[in-house]
């Protein structure tokens, strides 16, 4: 978890925009798979950000075993990273499906 309650929520803010301004549902990152450019994808949306985050997270740890002192490591950056790093995909993807969602048309990517 984010400890930051300021990262926290300005993650969380972004991922409710694009959610907001997209064709698509909470419900439907259940269920799309991560990648329409991946032939027979079984792999879901939440499936992959979710592994991508555990696994941005480990490997974080690992190094500050690792390397000690010698690095420093804002785990709370890593991991709104993580969480964020798929965001832009709201409009990649409500693109590739014909979005119905006027707004998500015209809004384009946010920068947050």
């Amino acid at each position: 978890m984010i400890t930051d309650k300021e990262l926290r929520d300005k993650t969380l803010t972004c991922w409710i925009y694009a959610v907001d301004n997209s064709a698509l549902s909470i419900e439907d990152l259940k269920t799309i798979p991560f990648s329409l450019l991946i032939k027979d994808c079984n792999i879901t949306f939440m499936n992959h950000k979710r592994t991508a985050v555990q696994l941005a997270f480990e490997m974080a740890k690992i190094m500050q075993k690792n390397f000690g002192q010698d690095i420093s490591i804002n785990l709370d950056f890593v991991l709104a990273g993580a969480i964020l790093i798929d965001v832009g995909n709201f409009w990649n993807m409500s693109a590739l499906m014909g979005s119905s969602n006027k707004q998500s048309r015209q809004a384009g990517p946010p920068s947050f």
